[in-house]
């Protein structure tokens, strides 16, 4: 892998003139780091993806304006990769084998993250790095998975309300066990009449436990006393009504799997292939849990670098690690690439090589490529995929990035490009949910089943086409929000 850093316009042209003429579109919204989409570019795909998938896409790009970025893809390569990636699932046998692939890089990179300590920041961080992109790839390819399965056995289910039956984890995610804990510990402190200091400490227990599952990536961390403060509320219920919920919780699974198998004895489907299916989707909300731990792990070592340059913590992750170490030693000016990444970054991975450009070249750059844009119309209507049926009407609130997910108020519907862990807690808070992005087994759809609300996913337009403050109904029955 040749990288070229700071590489301009004339060094794309030279080297990968393909690149700026395949038709490129947006494949999905993130609010993610520098040196995330730096390392996912140029190990993740290039080099992991092939181990794991036994395939690779020559072009993919990421373009970011701060944290809030845009991956690219090229639609004939997404087409190519799909295709092989099914034909070579047609056995069970090989399917379990991706599926035991990705639970063994969920185990490394958890224990590292558990168990690793060092007083070299740097040093660990690269060795977090390498882990972490193995992670990522996991997920990555669980997801292509996943979706290859979910088109594979569509093909024998013709009620598109059947598919949604199937596509649920075959066992609670690790947000669903940390409401069921919680309530568990709620209502033990209820019926123990614990003091204040009791319940502290029984609180701080299940928040070091489960609390990361809701930083993903690179989110902030918040400190026990706002997670106390946000999970208020449930301390003020009645015993009688936080037993209701945790029962209600605890059957749930038992009547997914029930649906389930309803569907899987209505068309005669293979029940080993559904179980593998369903435990994709597990695996695939799992790891993305998984990165708030990695979060949690590696925090206080880009503290330390950031203070040792003399920067805050959020400009140390525009640069790579390798640049960190020049940087450190006097051998780089970061500050001005600092502020050039922030302002316009492109990194590019075509064929062999990669391509990291700022400022003004990365924004030439973006203007040259053929990016596919889809037309939206001002129908007022917004139409997507069911994800979970149901009806609410709420006040939208359009989450753009992280910091914007406090606004999210008790009842209102939740309008994003797509979800994360993060915004499970706004989640809860919601009457619905919508998302631009997303397929039957995205994140949105899966937590969103666990807790019940509508939702309606895959709309394309729905945070350009809805704004703070409007008043809609959203009909997950017929996938339809509407403006009232």
């Amino acid at each position: 892998m040749k990288i070229y850093s700071p590489a301009t316009v004339e060094s794309v042209k030279q080297h990968s003139p393909d690149a700026l003429h395949v038709n490129w579109f947006e494949f999905a919204g993130r609010n993610l780091p520098f040196y995330f989409g730096f390392y996912h570019l140029t190990i993740n795909y290039p080099v992991l993806y092939p181990q794991f998938i036994g395939s690779r896409f020559e072009h993919v790009l990421v373009n970011s304006k701060g944290r809030d970025w845009v991956m690219l893809r090229v639609k004939s390569e997404m087409e190519e990769l799909r295709k092989n990636l099914s034909e070579s699932l047609q056995s069970k046998n090989q399917i379990e084998e991706m599926l035991k692939k990705v639970e063994t890089a969920y185990e490394d990179f958890g224990n590292y993250c558990k168990s690793h300590r060092s007083e070299d920041s740097l040093q660990y961080l690269k060795e977090f790095m390498k882990k972490h992109e193995i992670a990522c790839t996991a997920v990555s390819s669980v997801i292509e998975v996943c979706s290859s399965l979910a088109l594979q056995i569509g093909k024998n289910v013709s009620d598109e309300s059947d598919m949604i039956e199937l596509a649920v984890p075959h066992k609670p995610t690790l947000q669903f066990e940390q409401e069921l804990n919680l309530l568990e510990i709620v209502i033990k402190i209820k019926e123990s009449n614990a003091s204040e200091a009791q319940v502290n400490e029984m609180l701080k227990r299940h928040f070091e436990e489960f609390g990361f599952a809701y930083f993903y990536m690179d989110d902030p961390i918040p400190p026990f006393e706002t997670w106390l403060e946000e999970n208020n509320p449930l301390l003020g219920e009645t015993l009688e009504s936080l037993k209701q919920k945790l029962s209600d919780k605890q059957a749930f699974q038992a009547k997914v799997d029930k649906k389930a198998g309803e569907v899987i004895a209505k068309y005669s489907l293979d029940p080993e292939l559904i179980a593998l299916f369903r435990k994709g989707i597990y695996l695939r909300i799992y790891g993305e849990s998984l990165f708030g731990l990695g979060n949690k792990a590696s925090a206080p070592h880009f503290v330390n670098l950031a203070k040792k340059l003399g920067i805050a913590l959020n400009q140390v992750k525009y640069l790579t690690f390798e640049e960190v170490e020049a940087s450190l030693t006097g051998k780089l000016e970061y500050e001005k690439l600092i502020a050039d990444r922030q302002r316009n970054c492109t990194i590019l991975l075509s064929g062999q090589n990669a391509y990291v450009l700022n400022g003004s070249e990365s924004e030439a750059l973006m203007k040259s490529l053929h990016i596919e844009r889809e037309h939206i119309k001002n129908s007022g209507e917004v139409k997507g995929v069911a994800a979970v049926k149901g009806k609410a009407i709420g006040t939208v609130k359009v989450v753009n990035e992280v910091s914007e997910l406090a606004k999210v108020q008790q009842g209102d519907v939740l309008v994003a490009k797509n979800t994360t862990p993060t915004f499970v807690p706004a989640m809860k808070r919601a009457c619905a949910i919508v998302t631009d992005e997303g397929g039957i087994t995205c994140h949105a759809a899966i937590v969103s089943r666990e807790l019940g609300l509508p939702c309606i996913i895959g709309t394309g337009n729905a945070t350009k086409m809805l704004k703070d403050g409007d008043v809609v109904e959203v009909d997950a029955d017929k996938g339809t929000v509407k403006k009232i």
